[in-house]
């Protein structure tokens, strides 16, 4: 039995309000279930090759020319597979504005951005929600770029030194893969970008209800 953690960022270019980092934990045996459902589910008519939330909120590449009633069914039929599987969902989000204003300068030059908050607290997030496991979960993130991956995995090493008993010892393996290819990122990319846009559009006092976003919330 492994558990792994697929995870994705939504917001981090601080554009947006707010920077997330979100995903979902299961049991290896879940996930390859998952991975034959979402792909079933991909290839539905009207079918996309993938699913990139960026391009089904823009309606261009893999949802263009469809209307927006037809891109809000294909969301809502994928992530009713995500609801249909065993995944517990993890996030963690941070104000671009408060983080440009309160921290900025503060860190090393190497990590001073709200990526590296949101991730840590993510990660951190899992372990402590299994803190009396013993298995050891796997952590797999999508690509950011070799600067960032080579960050991510000096922080991932010192994790032994930092973190306390039992949660160094549920520590896998960290990797990061391509959204394309790795089809649970997919998954993980869903659920940040709809923290994100709740979280933003909240913060404008104007709150979102999108039904993808519903079904991702009940699970």
């Amino acid at each position: 039995m492994m558990l792994t953690f697929y995870g994705d960022d939504s917001g981090s270019n601080y554009k947006t309000p707010f920077c997330v980092v979100a995903g979902y934990l299961g049991y290896a045996t879940e996930w390859e279930h998952f991975a034959d459902d979402w792909q079933e589910r991909l290839a539905r008519s009207p079918s996309i090759r993938y699913l990139k939330m960026s391009q089904a909120a823009s309606r261009t590449q893999e949802f263009l020319d469809w209307d927006e009633q037809a891109v809000e069914n294909k969301l809502v039929d994928l992530a009713s597979i995500i609801a249909s599987h065993e995944l517990m969902g993890f996030g963690s989000f941070v104000p671009n504005k408060n983080y440009l204003r309160l921290a900025k300068g503060y860190l090393p030059e190497t990590v001073d951005h709200p990526y590296w908050l949101c991730f840590n607290g993510a990660l951190l997030g899992v372990l402590k929600a299994f803190g009396d496991n013993s298995l050891k979960i796997d952590f797999v993130m999508d690509r950011q770029g070799e600067g960032y991956e080579r960050r991510a995995r000096i922080q991932h090493a010192q994790w032994d030194d930092i973190l306390a008993s039992p949660y160094r010892e549920m520590v896998g393996t960290l990797s990061f893969a391509d959204e394309q290819e790795m089809l649970p990122l997919q998954a993980a990319e869903m659920l940040a970008w709809h923290i994100r846009d709740h979280a933003d559009s909240r913060s404008i006092g104007k709150p979102t209800n999108r039904p993808a976003a519903k079904i991702l919330w009940e699970k």
